[in-house]
């Protein structure tokens, strides 16, 4: 007996894009504080876009502005006057665009050692030169075009020995390592890549010996979301090393330790960390895709067809995850490799086409992951807490019969008496033999919801408790070499043959199948369907 399926595609699109600009509640967390009306300022690295006021020498400042009036709205084509004490700017003065933001860049001075402080000023000019204007407006106008200045330091990002200095006193700070580079939020029990990085620098003369019991002080560049160090200073040990710990706070950010030391002249030695990245490294159900080579391969009558399965995965910052993270598979018909470990945030299995083959001629294919479910941080605190909302998940499992829920006792099937569903598939994530239901509670870190966190938050030590599946479906058809064209009749009006799942419908209520056309009788009053289907002949 011939069977047969709709040819009916889900296409994944998957939108690659770069750095969005940021809303006006980023532009308040970055510039340290709320918008305020008149100049606005905050500088960046311009290689990394960390924010930060100490610049090291192998790399540019940039300085954003956002220029806003009494009304907190942007002032555009507004000519901004700039200068700065240390470095050279790009340009002396710059317009505002439509946002009322401009940009300068501050190249770094020529020195190898020690950093050099300075001062950055812009002055908006006035738009009412040369107008007359009300007291009222004079007062506004006091405000907005203040000159605003910013105070940085560039540091030097390899510091050079000094010759002339004696041999055993400090002339030289050196960076040596950080491990590791990536830590994971605060509160996340070390799920991902651990809360703590340990960083070394070493001491040394102006012949490379190492220098013992020197004082060395240590800074964040910043310190959002509770980002701190386990000591502000430490002494040098006999080979000159220091050591300082990076404690994770509980918001994604870059960011690097600076160290520094007094010289016997008491000028002051200055050197960066490479960069340090705080995130989740987890996950998150709605930063997960799933995308298929072909969607119908030629696997209805021939085995070893074979089909590219790629997934890619990001936290909740959207930031891909680390390498290493495992995704697994399971599949409905044919054969797919059990699983993949991501890479540059993403990885490939392969689907072979072979038996089992579903009656239907449609396979779901399922990934899933270890992860925590999307929540919408409000506040921007990097908790869920109160005021926060989230996407709740039940447990996972490979939707067969493409219900959207878990029925493997399903007895009904749209073209056949043999269940579709008898076989799905659970990923039994809490191991309670069942299907566990949506919960009611945030599933992921970290959690101080007063009343939607699971009873074991607070347990650092079993954080994979608090965790979810994350997952995504495909589907695949196994198609037939040998199409076959079909005519429905519709017999209740509706606009075609199929149910609310997708399914062909053919019951003699809805739909029936034309075998042949009485044409001697007319059929004005008759509707039709048309479907190109495959064989199994």
């Amino acid at each position: 007996m011939a069977t047969f399926f709709k040819w009916m595609s889900l296409i994944p699109l998957v939108f690659l894009a770069g750095c969005p600009a940021p809303s006006d509640s980023a532009k308040e967390n970055e510039v340290g504080g709320a918008l305020e009306p008149g100049m606005n300022l905050r500088m960046f690295i311009s290689s990394t876009g960390e924010q930060t006021t100490d610049i090291p020498t192998n790399d540019d400042a940039k300085v954003d502005m956002v220029f806003l009036d009494a009304g907190m709205r942007p002032l555009d084509k507004q000519l901004i006057n700039v200068s700065a004490t240390s470095g050279t700017l790009s340009q002396a003065s710059v317009l505002t665009d439509q946002n009322g933001e401009a940009t300068v860049t501050i190249n770094p001075p020529d020195f190898t050692a020690g950093s050099a402080p300075g001062l950055f000023t812009a002055t908006p000019n006035s738009v009412s030169e040369g107008v007359e204007e009300s007291e009222e407006n004079k007062d506004i106008n006091e405000v907005v075009y203040k000159a605003k200045t910013l105070t940085y330091q560039f540091i030097a990002s390899a510091a050079a020995e000094t010759p002339e200095e004696a041999a055993g006193f400090a002339t030289s700070l050196q960076f040596i390592s950080a491990q590791p580079t990536f830590l994971s939020l605060k509160g996340t029990g070390g799920v991902g890549y651990g809360e703590i990085s340990k960083l070394v620098f070493k001491v040394v003369d102006n012949e490379g010996a190492p220098v013992p019991n020197v004082n060395v002080e240590f800074k964040l560049t910043t310190t959002v979301g509770g980002l701190s160090l386990n000591s502000d200073e430490a002494i040098s040990n006999n080979q000159g090393e220091v050591f300082v710990t990076v404690l994770a706070g509980t918001i994604s950010t870059p960011v690097r330790v600076t160290a520094t030391v007094e010289k016997e002249d008491g000028s002051l030695l200055s050197i960066q960390s490479d960069l340090l990245t705080v995130t989740t490294g987890i996950p998150d159900q709605n930063s997960f895709s799933l995308a298929l080579e072909k969607f119908a391969p030629e696997g209805l009558n021939q085995d070893n067809e074979k089909v590219n399965v790629s997934v890619l995965l990001a936290d909740r910052f959207n930031n891909p995850v680390p390498d290493g993270t495992v995704v697994n598979f399971t599949t409905e018909g044919g054969s797919i490799e059990s699983s993949c470990q991501v890479a540059s945030g993403g990885c490939t299995v392969v689907w072979t086409s072979q038996n089992p083959r579903p009656l239907d001629h449609r396979a779901t294919i399922l990934a899933y992951a270890v992860g925590h479910e999307t929540y919408y941080d409000k506040n921007g605190s990097g908790i869920f807490d109160d005021g926060d909302t989230f996407d709740d998940l039940g447990e996972a499992f490979r939707d067969d019969d493409e219900t959207k829920t878990y029925n493997p006792d399903s007895l009904v099937s749209p073209v056949s008496t043999v269940s579709f569903s008898q076989d799905e598939k659970l990923i039994d994530y809490d191991v309670s033999f069942d299907y566990t239901e949506r919960d009611g509670v945030y599933n992921g870190v970290p959690c101080n919801h007063s009343t939607d966190c699971p009873n074991e938050a607070n347990n650092i030590a079993d954080r994979s408790n608090l965790l979810v599946n994350v997952r995504r479906s495909a589907l695949l058809i196994m198609a037939s070499g040998w199409p076959m064209v079909h005519l429905y009749e519709v017999l209740d009006g509706s606009a075609n043959c199929l149910n609310g799942n997708g399914k062909l419908m053919i019951d003699d209520v809805q739909c029936r199948l034309v075998n042949s056309l009485d044409f001697s009788t007319g059929f004005d009053s008759k509707h039709f369907w048309g479907m190109i289907e495959d064989s199994d002949d």
